[in-house]
């Protein structure tokens, strides 16, 4: 995430840092004009093309928008991510510097395996489809100067080139901050859930009137960690929850409608894209519910788990702080907090995308209906 300078201050250099303090200074002020462009032709769009064009350009600049609400986030709350990885580092170690029974260790190695696997799949694709972006505007120019008979005059060629460098530079690092963020929050988020497991484990063998090697001290001092790290993590997404949640139902929309109304607009090869594309928004959108549903779950958990330690013949601060615990986990409100998401909200909002397609199905079908009959006004 830090390829373009945006947690340049982590860098051990000082010229380093400098150089990618000016080029994040310069990137950002690029990445709001271009923006801005970009909404001022959805707009115009809207203003006087057909519903087909108008959906897709909505479809183009939605990715655009949660991309700049993912790059503030990076930006603004650089320093508070930071401070959640190392965090969790600081635990891991601590996690692996005593014994760790077989069942624990084997499940351990299953969810790093699934958080591996799935930050892969996120960071390749990702990749591959901004590449593709990016790339495909210059490789179509040339092939119809080489191709073509009316290819693009050379005096043009610097224009289009220096126009060619700043749209595939926003494109890259918007792309770039897009799947980068996704990829980074769910591989936070399945490391959270990791730290839950280890706690849970710890609960279910705490034997409070024998000494070993997890003591109720250190089940306290983990526990608080972790809601700790769930209120940051809660308090950094929220912004990000809302407009992925509110871009996904408008774009799997948009897209659907595009990619089944736009007949002989479209090549073979745009519908294949654009429906790749629609299957990676869906499987990100479907992530963030499951990620935030697993941590809130966790959390509904903790008061059982808890309860399930060997307190009875405890004394009575122990006693106590098992209770405290247990009233804090059930005190601690939804993951996301405003921007509460579960399995429940990608239900819902796959539900929303069938009753809007439906609803710009009839409009298309409507404004196709109503378009005057040339026969019917020639004269007699």
């Amino acid at each position: 995430m830090n390829w373009f300078g945006w947690w340049a201050e982590e860098m051990d250099r000082p010229l380093v840092v400098r150089l990618l303090q000016i080029m994040r200074a310069m990137l950002i002020p690029s990445h709001m004009i271009f923006y801005a462009t970009l909404l001022y032709q959805t707009s115009h769009e809207f203003r006087e093309g057909t519903i087909i064009s108008t959906v897709k350009s909505a479809f183009v600049s939605g990715p655009s928008t949660v991309a700049c609400f993912k790059l503030y986030v990076i930006v603004r709350h650089r320093k508070s991510l930071k401070e959640i990885t190392n965090s969790m580092d600081v635990m891991m170690k601590g996690i692996l510097s005593r014994h760790i029974p077989a069942d624990l260790e084997e499940e351990m190695k299953s969810r790093w395996g699934s958080c591996r696997k799935l930050y892969k799949v996120c960071v390749y694709f990702g990749c591959s489809v901004t590449t593709h972006a990016s790339v495909t505007p210059l490789l179509q120019t040339i092939a119809g100067a080489l191709l073509t008979d009316d290819p693009l005059p050379f005096d043009s060629w610097p224009y289009f080139l220096l126009g060619y460098y700043c749209w595939a530079l926003n494109t890259f690092c918007i792309g770039h901050v897009l799947y980068m963020f996704d990829a980074t929050w769910f591989a936070m988020a399945d490391n959270l859930q990791i730290h839950f497991v280890v706690l849970k484990n710890y609960l279910e063998n705490l034997d409070l009137t024998k000494q070993g090697d997890v003591d109720l001290n250190l089940c306290l001092k983990n526990h608080i960690e972790l809601i700790r790290l769930c209120r940051i993590f809660r308090r950094i997404s929220r912004t990000v929850i809302v407009t992925t949640r509110m871009c996904s139902m408008l774009l799997l929309c948009a897209g659907t409608f595009v990619l089944t109304s736009a007949g002989s607009e479209f090549t073979p090869n745009d519908r294949g894209n654009l429906l790749s594309t629609l299957i990676y928004i869906a499987a990100v959108f479907f992530n963030y519910c499951r990620c935030a549903d697993n941590i809130a779950h966790q959390l509904d958990e903790l008061t059982t788990d808890c309860y399930s330690a060997k307190w009875v013949h405890a004394d009575k601060s122990q006693k106590n702080s098992i209770l405290n615990m247990m009233t804090i986990t059930r005190m601690e409100p939804k993951f996301c907090g405003i921007a509460s998401i579960d399995l429940d909200t990608f239900v819902n909002v796959m539900r929303g995308v069938y009753s809007y397609y439906n609803f710009l199905t009839a409009v298309d079908v409507g404004d196709e209906s109503g378009e005057p009959n040339a026969d019917s006004n020639t004269p007699l």
